[in-house]
């Protein structure tokens, strides 16, 4: 059940759910990942949804994890209790499956929170199953791949899934939402596949293209929105070649990796609504940059750019890279700026 006793709930349940869900000892029980819960005796909630996977053929393509081992799709599953796998995460997944690259010129806010919770479902479900593997089954004092003790690290992305359960009320500093999130329409192009999926947990950051959509999202309270517009280069809501898009989400998990502060928020619930309110900017260092503003992003580098593009495999990623190692050029706009068209 997703309940914490068969009593009446408590008025700040929410709070208590994602804060059991998260405990270590709940992780490593395998639990229910969003509630804390008996999980069902199925299978579990997969993580990459059956939808997606039947659409475009995935129950054998592999995710990479930490240890650098790789998961089939098929066997990326989370414990679940039937009332979030069925009440929850059943409506979320419906709304995504019916969007299209048609949706984007009236795309509304309540998209962008669909989309938004339906990225932290899939970026939390997959450090929740990463924090409830080994790192090697043959040396198990080393440990899970990813600490269970770290997960508190999705509490704000874990809040996101929780808001099913009450009115729940979000005030960001930057944006609508507390999340970056940039959404593309793609063309097609068979020779480059119809889905990909990159991640980088510590941004933490997820970019998904399925069919005609491409969406760039990143857990960060909003910061990167804040400071991008429209993402890089502002292409965010136009059409891009698959292979633009997998250049411009390597860009935004780069991005993500400099991010150097969080925020401060507060919490509040009674038994009808829920609410969470970003109060301020907290950089992670006192250091400042020369005119005198927080750092929020440390410096971006070209070479290490260069290097994140050919780590997430972006297609012809060396012609993008200069003879110093530096990613001196791009995809994705020419000399004046203008977006590039790969369709020819």
């Amino acid at each position: 059940m997703s309940v914490l006793s068969k009593n009446p709930l408590p008025a700040d349940y929410v709070l208590r759910l994602t804060e059991r869900a998260l405990e270590p000892n709940s992780i490593i029980a395998r639990q229910c990942f969003l509630c804390g819960g008996q999980p069902t005796n199925g299978r579990g909630e997969h993580v990459i949804p059956k939808w997606l996977q039947n659409r475009f053929d995935l129950w054998d393509s592999k995710l990479g994890l930490l240890n650098g081992s790789f998961l089939p799709y098929r066997s990326l599953r989370v414990p679940a209790c039937a009332t979030c796998n069925g009440e929850v995460l059943g409506k979320t997944e419906s709304y995504v499956s019916k969007l299209s690259a048609e949706n984007i010129p009236n795309w509304t806010v309540a998209d962008s929170y669909e989309v938004g919770r339906w990225m932290s479902k899939i970026l939390v479900g997959i450090l929740f199953k990463e924090a409830s593997l080994l790192r090697d089954q043959r040396q198990p004092a080393l440990g899970e791949i990813f600490p269970p003790d770290a997960m508190d690290e999705m509490f704000m992305l874990h809040l996101l899934l929780q808001s099913w359960r009450k009115l729940s009320l979000f005030r960001a500093l930057h944006t609508q939402h507390p999340f970056t999130l940039y959404v593309y329409s793609l063309s097609e192009d068979i020779e480059y596949g119809m889905f990909n999926l990159s991640t980088n947990i510590f941004g933490p950051s997820i970019c998904i293209r399925f069919g005609d959509l491409g969406f760039a999202f990143v857990g960060d309270g909003g910061l990167q929105h804040d400071l991008a517009g429209l993402g890089p280069y502002e292409l965010a809501r136009q059409q891009l070649h698959p292979i633009q898009f997998d250049e411009l989400a390597a860009r935004v998990h780069y991005k993500s990796a400099l991010r150097n502060a969080t925020h401060s928020y507060i919490h509040s619930e009674d038994a009808d609504t829920f609410r969470c309110q970003q109060m301020a900017v907290v950089p992670y260092t006192k250091s400042k940059p020369i005119d005198g503003s927080d750092q929020v992003f440390k410096p971006w580098s070209q070479k290490q750019l260069a290097e994140v593009l050919e780590r997430y495999e972006v297609p012809g990623f060396e012609y993008l890279i200069d003879e110093a190692g530096e990613a001196a050029f791009t995809r994705l706009v020419d000399e004046d700026g203008q977006k590039l068209s790969l369709k020819d």
